[in-house]
């Protein structure tokens, strides 16, 4: 019984996507909904929305920077370079090292861990450069 404003960013979140769920939406459009979420309520959000797709039959298209994120949580995702779809599919079959790299210029490891990529970032490609 809190106000919106004294409530952490993972409760505004949740209460943000409730808000939204009260609409009985067929299709929930989601910006970044785990920025400025540490790491535990980043999983909260993306663990509550992904059994609200599943128990109410909807579905969920997000924007979001974390890749690790989207590969762990996302059926199928859609890689923009200059506001345009790069490629789109399933995340383990777009997250390598060669795409990341074409894409954000950034030198990665992939490595598949549960049947899902997980991406290690290790340099800018803009040191190169340099």
């Amino acid at each position: 019984m809190r106000d919106f404003s004294q409530l952490s960013g993972g409760q505004k979140q949740k209460v943000l996507v409730a808000r939204a769920l009260c609409q009985e939406p067929e299709v929930l459009l989601l910006d970044e909904p785990t920025s400025d979420l540490d790491m535990r309520h980043q999983l909260e959000v993306m663990e509550m929305i992904a059994q609200l797709v599943k128990e109410r039959k909807i579905s969920a298209v997000m924007a979001l920077h974390d890749l690790n994120l989207a590969a762990m949580f996302l059926d199928k995702l859609a890689i923009l370079k200059g506001g345009k779809i790069f490629r789109a599919g399933r995340p383990a079959d777009l997250l390598n090292s060669e795409n990341i790299r074409e894409v954000y210029g950034v030198e990665a490891v992939v490595m598949n861990n549960m049947q899902r990529p997980y991406i290690i970032p290790i340099r800018s490609m803009h040191q190169e450069a340099a």
